[in-house]
């Protein structure tokens, strides 16, 4: 640069752009750039780069590196087998005084975490499971397990720690964190009592330690997947006096938790506490399980079909009712109010939701998550959402709706925004409607 800058074949604009293709590999060229400045943006050998640039080692950089990491036998192949950029990662782990057992581990979980996908919406025969699995599962609660079972690593804070880093640094820690503290709905009391105060994503942080502990598998070893597959369980649930902490989750396949969270729905109906609640559920979870046990493979795959079918026949219902109910009459609007019946009605309020509005708003179940109201409580909503004439008998349903939202700790007016929101009507509420309706809620 220095020659041809005496010569006069060099400018400013020529030296900024080859320092900016020369700055995506070697970063010592220029700490101008910020992505690619000492500890900024991905690993790349020596080097960092921008998250969007691919990591490309030469042969004897990568060996150089691989023989720094003094690793020997299966965990030198195993670094062998990695391409440039997960040996950059496992290298920088390594640079943060993990081990390299660790950081390998590390690496790995950052790329179970960036093919994050949303979990599938829920259908009919979601609480059954491969038979051999209910098998295991049953013989597992028989013996206790899920107050006896262990993880099998404690991984250190420091592994952690590098993990969010990485995933910060390579643009994936935001998509999925969200995702990660959210796991396991506790009811709000118990996520307020274990966590209010924190920072923002110390749930997440601690859910990602509990994965990394068990190695993204559910208690029978299985590897599933974290987001959809299994589901953090409460061992001891919040309404029997369970907490929402490390020492009280367990990994179990979703299929296990939607028939152990309907066990405990059931007995919190039924009112039952303490070792009463603890037999009724264990007894109840082993017997279902070994139900779907019983079952072959087929008759399983049978019953999630059919379940898929009506989950299909169910979105297009409701897609054709999102279409046709802005076309209809008010007249034909009220007359099918009227007559539909409670699975209608669930149909109808989902489809005049505002935008992409969930329709279900009430805080009602056991662990707190959201739900349909009752049927007079949906027809006087759909009134609402629709501008038909609002009796004092709708008001009071909408009233009694956000009354039943017993696991909600907003306060009632908060509640009925939630609904306008979601069901704004279209001639809007007058203020003596929207005091008659909070008076009902109480």
């Amino acid at each position: 640069m220095k020659k041809l800058s005496q010569y006069g074949g060099w400018d400013s604009k020529l030296e900024e752009r080859a320092r900016e293709i020369l700055t995506l590999r070697f970063s010592e060229l220029s700490d101008s750039f910020e992505f690619a400045a000492k500890g900024k943006g991905k690993a790349c050998g020596d080097s960092y780069i921008s998250a969007a640039y691919e990591c490309r080692l030469e042969a004897g950089e990568r060996r150089r590196l691989i023989e720094g990491l003094g690793a020997k036998g299966e965990l030198r192949k195993k670094l062998e087998a990695l391409d440039d950029e997960r040996l950059s990662r496992v290298v920088e782990g390594v640079k943060s005084k993990l081990s390299p057992e660790g950081a390998l581990r590390a690496s790995r979980t950052i790329d179970i975490l960036a093919k994050t996908k949303a979990g599938g919406k829920k259908v009919g025969g979601d609480n059954l499971q491969n038979p051999v699995d209910a098998a295991k599962y049953a013989e597992f609660y028989e013996k206790g397990g899920d107050k006896t079972f262990k993880s099998a690593y404690n991984t250190s804070a420091e592994e952690v720690d590098f993990v969010i880093k990485r995933m910060r640094d390579e643009r994936i820690w935001s998509k999925v964190s969200a995702s990660l503290g959210n796991k396991g709905t506790p009811e709000a009391s118990m996520r307020k009592e274990a966590w209010d105060g924190q920072p923002a994503d110390a749930r997440a942080k601690a859910v990602l330690k509990s994965l990394m502990d068990n190695d993204f598998k559910d208690v029978l070893g299985n590897e599933l997947p974290w987001n959809s597959g299994m589901q953090l369980d409460h061992k001891l649930a919040g309404s029997m006096g369970g907490k929402d902490t490390e020492d009280n989750w367990i990994w179990v396949s979703s299929a296990t938790n939607q028939v152990k969270g309907g066990i405990e729905r059931e007995i919190k109906s039924k009112g039952m506490t303490g070792a009463e609640a603890d037999r009724f559920l264990n007894d109840k979870l082993i017997s279902t399980l070994k139900t779907n046990a019983s079952m072959s493979a087929d008759e399983v795959a049978k019953i999630k079909n059919q379940g898929s079918a009506a989950a299909v026949a169910k979105a297009q219902r409701r897609a054709a009712l999102k279409e046709n109910m802005p076309l209809m009459t008010t007249s034909q609007i009220d007359s099918r109010i009227k007559e539909a019946k409670l699975p209608e009605l669930k149909d109808m309020l989902q489809a005049s939701t505002l935008g992409g509005s969930r329709p279900a708003f009430l805080k009602k179940t056991v662990r707190g998550q959201t739900s349909y109201p009752t049927g007079p409580q949906s027809k006087s909503v759909l009134k609402m959402r629709w501008g038909l004439n609002l009796e004092s008998s709708d008001l009071k349903n909408i009233g009694q709706a956000i009354a039943s939202s017993t696991y909600d700790t907003r306060s009632k007016a908060e509640i009925l925004q939630v609904i306008i929101d979601r069901f704004g009507p279209t001639t809007g509420l007058t203020p003596a409607q929207r005091k008659a309706i909070l008076d009902a809620a109480g």
